[in-house]
């Protein structure tokens, strides 16, 4: 049986693992977790932990524009 509370821990550890990571780098990953039996019925959960992990990137990319910008001011 497929367990959404590992997939989660797992995926929190691949990004503290892979603090570059993409999008699609974290789609190959949940791709190797969920069992292909268990895919079509949590395909759901991948959506919504990509659709996370794209928040997730583009705040950082926001936080680091605004470090250079602070950087830029001296």
């Amino acid at each position: 049986m497929f367990d959404v509370n590992h997939f989660k821990r797992s995926v929190k550890d691949w990004i503290r693992v892979n603090p570059q990571g993409t999008l699609v780098d974290l789609r190959d990953y949940c791709d190797e977790i969920v069992p292909p039996q268990s895919y079509a019925a949590n395909q759901w959960l991948i959506d919504q932990t990509l659709s996370w992990y794209r928040h997730v990137l583009e705040r950082r990319e926001m936080e680091a524009g605004g470090a250079a910008e602070e950087d830029g001011d001296d």
